[in-house]
């Protein structure tokens, strides 16, 4: 294990090896060694008879650790640092998604070894599914787990070598052994990983690379992923797209969280508002929050709350949990074509639409698709070549075009009209007939 460490680092064996004959009779850290490191510039000197070339292989001293770990946390002989236990809380509201959890435990403990990726739309419950697969993968790897939560979503993404360094300390490595680039880092954090069994779960990541050094191959190592996208630029990876939930589970996850007796006196209500909350389990789960506060509310009076189109996502919030504000993250992030992108399909009928709904050229209709479906706002459907934006990604968008809309353009106008007209639709319908100015304002902010 050392040795794989002087290797990452770019040091010499053979003077690590002298060092270790010099200090084989000695206890505890040598006193005589800066920190712990050997000279990095002073010939090996020979051993007994012959060269070092020539030895035999040598003993490790006292002081190094078993091979389970690289580095003791202490001076104290054979103390090892303590098993990383780093994973989050899990959600005690996660129901259902039995298929695909079968799957990702079937892959995540394959042979191959390969890491697996959940990728999904803006609020889909990947977390609290990685979280849920986590918690059943722990029992089998006795020397821990690992967490980063790598804020892809967020406004500042984590530096990989900060996790590098978070991850090497868990380990057992001091702070000021830690090699400061990531290259070295990366390799020696797959050298101590190689010889553990563990669990390693990355949050949230933006992109390939920020993901790529910290990724482990390694068939006693599960390493589970959590994007929006799907990173296709990394190879060997397992994927499993998430989708939103069948109504059933959606009802399932409403009744876990307001309990069985109010959803069962009103199953009508619980259905309906599985309904407007698009069966995005974090739209469940915030709307569930509310409702399970209030224990003299019926079910009826949040379905009247959310069927206020105008405020629904207002009242998708619960302290700082909330369905805006996961939308405007992913929204920020795109560039000014593919919010008009958006725009136009929010604008359009509902239902799938292809490429051509995007209004942009043939030759770069497919990158936008994927750049959309990536950035969390748009599906696929069953039908090749087809995608829907989904419900409240819609509602986002018309929401932010209507603010941003200073003249009182036909299509807000419209947008109210229907809602009063035909109140149980999931979003309103602006007009499809001219693009406002609204829509060139939403694209240059």
């Amino acid at each position: 294990m050392t040795l794989a460490f002087v290797d990452a680092c770019g040091g010499d064996r053979r003077e690590w090896e002298a060092r270790w004959r010099d200090l084989t009779g000695q206890r505890g850290r040598p006193g005589a060694v800066t920190g712990s490191r050997p000279p990095r510039h002073r010939a090996a000197e020979p051993v007994g008879t012959g060269s070092v070339a020539e030895a035999t292989e040598p003993s490790p001293p006292h002081w190094i650790t078993p091979p389970r770990y690289a580095w003791p946390l202490s001076p104290v002989v054979g103390v090892p640092p303590p098993r990383p236990a780093q994973l989050p809380p899990f959600p005690a509201s996660f129901v259902g998604r039995r298929a695909q959890f079968s799957e990702a435990a079937a892959l995540s403990t394959g042979r191959t070894g390969a890491p697996l990726l959940l990728s999904g739309q803006v609020g889909v419950g990947k977390t609290a599914f990685a979280l849920r697969l986590a918690q059943e993968q722990v029992t089998a790897l006795p020397d821990g787990e690992l967490y980063a939560d790598l804020g892809g979503s967020g406004a500042a993404r984590v530096d990989p070598g900060a996790v590098l360094a978070a991850f090497l300390q868990a380990l057992g490595v001091p702070a000021d052994q830690v090699p400061s680039d990531v290259a070295p880092a990366a390799a020696l954090y797959r050298s101590l990983m190689a010889q553990r069994r563990m669990l390693v779960l990355l949050d949230d990541a933006a992109d390939e690379a920020q993901l790529r050094q910290l990724l482990v191959h390694s068939h006693s190592t599960v390493v589970l992923v959590t994007s929006r996208s799907r990173l296709l630029g990394l190879d060997g990876m397992h994927r499993i797209h998430l989708e939103p939930l069948p109504r059933p589970e959606s009802v399932a996850l409403l009744l876990g969280l307001v309990g069985g007796r109010r959803t069962s006196a009103e199953p009508a209500a619980a259905g309906h508002i599985a309904e407007l909350c698009a069966d995005l389990p974090l739209a469940l789960d915030v709307a569930g929050r509310r409702i399970a506060a209030h224990p003299t509310w019926p079910l009826t009076h949040l379905v009247d709350h959310l069927g206020d189109r105008q405020r629904l996502l207002d009242r998708l919030r619960v302290g700082d949990l909330s369905v805006r504000d996961r939308l405007a993250s992913a929204f920020r992030r795109l560039q000014p074509a593919a919010r008009e992108a958006l725009a136009l399909l929010a604008a359009r009928d509902r239902g799938s639409v292809s490429r051509a709904g995007l209004g942009v050229p043939a030759d770069v209709g497919d990158d936008m698709v994927e750049t959309l479906v990536d950035s969390g706002l748009l599906q696929y459907t069953p039908i090749a070549g087809r995608f829907r934006l989904p419900p409240l990604v819609r509602l986002f968008v018309t929401e932010q075009r209507c603010r941003r809309d200073h003249t009182g353009s036909a299509e807000c106008v419209d947008c109210r009209a229907e809602e009063l007209a035909y109140p149980r639709r999931q979003t309103a319908r602006p007009t499809t007939t001219r693009r406002s100015a609204s829509v060139a304002q939403l694209i240059v902010r």
